[in-house]
């Protein structure tokens, strides 16, 4: 039988207890103080080993971390990582569930319900648009939404909170255009919380039904017309090659990273997906899709995270968005990054979002530090494995 078996921890821990009977002399010796002396003094043991999370984040100081050099393999490896904790079948499966549910229990005249944000894109789960369901009602009026679409959602707030309590959805909370809860992650290999947010949008009669809707809009009203084109976004995003739709989850992850001080200066899901297509236009086509590691995924993010610190001057007006009205592209000296499924849109509207903090947490040398960050974990893995050897050695034969 092992001694550790007796006596409930490490031999040499053991006869530390009893310094009067026994000496370490190092080495994997032991000796007797009747023998050795009085004057004999044990070696000291091996220093306590750190937790594996402070080991993580003191092991490699950030001036190191900012001297890593990233190519393709490493963000191949985080985009993996991504796809792991966030999941899409997992999300996708809890999430169908719930729309199940909400079909049963709506009080509207639903005509049709359709899954966007990352989930409904085809992408990774990371961040706020992870999962978005839209509602497509009958009868509802198609313009001055203030006056209905409040009313609507304080109603079927409660509804919902009843009807998907067995779901483990908690945390329900009206905003000023939608609802939002949380699908509670920990079962069915959902790592994480899934923020849901749910939309309601007239079923418009046709594609210029909706746009003609928008323009006799005022201004500062069309941010509700964003939900009935999530069947657009869904393809526009989706069918992108897998280097964009990698990068896409990377810069969402990279967004998790950073510290926004309130929601107008947390960038969208949509905004972060646009700007890395954007920033990838001009590189060709992923051919290979099972190729690995992902060719020029790293330049993609790079391009990605420099098109974001560009925000507080960039102008962004795709290819249709000459016929985009003075309102949505707003003044000369205003950030541009215009929706390129919808003209009368401008994602950096300054009434809707802040582009100056996304913009200050991509600039350089710290924009891609959060990637060098996760990449220096498994640099520190390799060594605590190595440490945890030597360590061992040490131990072993400090106990004999």
């Amino acid at each position: 039988k092992p001694v550790t078996n007796i006596i409930n921890c490490k031999p040499a821990e053991f006869l530390r207890r009893y310094p009067e009977t026994f000496v370490m002399t190092g080495g994997g010796n032991v000796g007797l103080r009747e023998v050795l002396g009085p004057d004999a003094v044990s070696v000291p043991p091996p220093p306590p080993r750190l937790p594996k999370a402070l080991r993580e984040e003191n092991l490699i100081p950030s001036e190191a971390v900012q001297c890593l050099e990233l190519d393709d393999e490493v963000y191949s490896q985080i985009y993996n990582k991504i796809a792991s904790d966030f999941g899409n079948e997992a999300a996708m499966r809890r999430l169908s569930q719930a729309c199940k549910l909400m079909e049963q229990a709506s009080f509207l005249a639903l005509d049709e319900l359709v899954i966007g944000g990352a989930i409904g894109k085809g992408l990774a789960a990371v961040g706020a648009g992870a999962a978005e369901v839209v509602l497509f009602v009958r009868q509802l009026p198609f313009r001055n939404f203030p006056q209905w679409l409040p009313h609507i959602l304080d109603t079927l707030a409660p509804v919902l909170e009843s009807q998907l309590k067995g779901l483990r959805a908690e945390r329900f909370k009206v905003e000023k255009d939608h609802l939002r809860f949380f699908l509670l992650g920990g079962q069915e290999g959902l790592g994480s919380d899934l923020l849901v947010q749910v939309y309601v949008s007239p079923v418009f009669r046709s594609p210029d039904h909706l746009m003609d809707s928008i323009k006799a809009s005022p201004p500062a009203q069309r941010f509700y017309f964003y939900p009935a084109f999530v069947k657009e976004r869904n393809d526009f995003v989706g069918r992108r090659d897998k280097r964009t739709r990698a990068a896409i989850s990377l810069m969402a992850w990279w967004a998790t990273k950073q510290g926004w001080s309130s929601t107008t200066a947390a960038p969208p899901g949509y905004l972060l997906e646009l700007a890395t297509i954007h920033a990838c236009r001009d590189m060709p086509p992923n051919a290979d899709e099972a190729e690995w590691p992902i060719p020029g995924l790293g330049q993609a993010v790079v391009h990605g995270v420099d098109t974001l610190a560009g925000f507080e001057t960039v102008k962004v007006l795709w290819t249709d968005a000459s016929a985009a009205d003075t309102d949505a592209s707003g003044s000369a000296s205003e950030p541009v990054f215009m929706d390129p499924l919808n003209q009368y849109c401008n994602l950096l509207d300054a009434g809707n979002f802040d582009p100056r903090e996304l913009a200050a947490a991509a600039q350089p040398p710290n924009g891609l530090f959060a990637f060098k960050r996760e990449a220096s974990r498994w640099l520190v893995t390799a060594e605590a494995i190595s440490d945890e050897g030597d360590d061992e050695e040490y131990e072993d034969a400090e106990e004999g």
